[in-house]
């Protein structure tokens, strides 16, 4: 990574996210693609989809609460991740959220009016967040309760 230039900047930790949530991303969202009925796929092909039309017109209207899932996924493991953080973007300019707050943690004194203060803060954008995804998570995590 240091001979890449990757060391001490942001598109090297984009990069580690990157790698380390693809895995269950996959996994999660290929869950929500086996859900879809056979008889969806049919009735597509029927009325003379392609491959390409039935994925983008018929599969993914049916797998954005699993999509939303997957964002709220990665955000959340983004936003609060400290480890690789603090390993490949430690520098002042580069700092992460989590990264920054441990600066309040001192070898003989936390400031904790100021670690709580920024708890507070890096809480907000989680909460807009959610706030604006709400209504469709609620209905993925609702979508297989009821069988019809």
């Amino acid at each position: 990574m240091r001979e890449m230039g990757l060391l001490q900047n942001l598109l090297g930790l984009v990069i580690v996210y990157a790698a380390f949530v693809t895995p269950f991303t996959i996994w999660l969202i290929k869950g929500f693609f086996d859900g879809v009925p056979r008889e969806i796929d049919e009735a597509a092909k029927i009325d003379g989809c392609n491959e390409v039309r039935m994925i983008w017109h018929v599969h993914l209207p049916v797998i954005v609460p699993g999509l939303v899932a997957a964002a709220s996924y990665i955000v959340i493991y983004s936003w609060n991740e400290f480890l690789f953080a603090v390993t490949f973007a430690s520098s002042v300019r580069t700092n992460t959220v989590p990264v920054g707050l441990k600066t309040f943690i001192g070898d003989f004194v936390m400031r904790w009016d100021l670690l709580t203060a920024g708890g507070v803060m890096a809480a907000i954008p989680i909460l807009v967040f959610f706030m604006i995804i709400q209504r469709r998570l609620i209905s993925g995590l609702t979508s297989g309760a009821v069988k019809s």
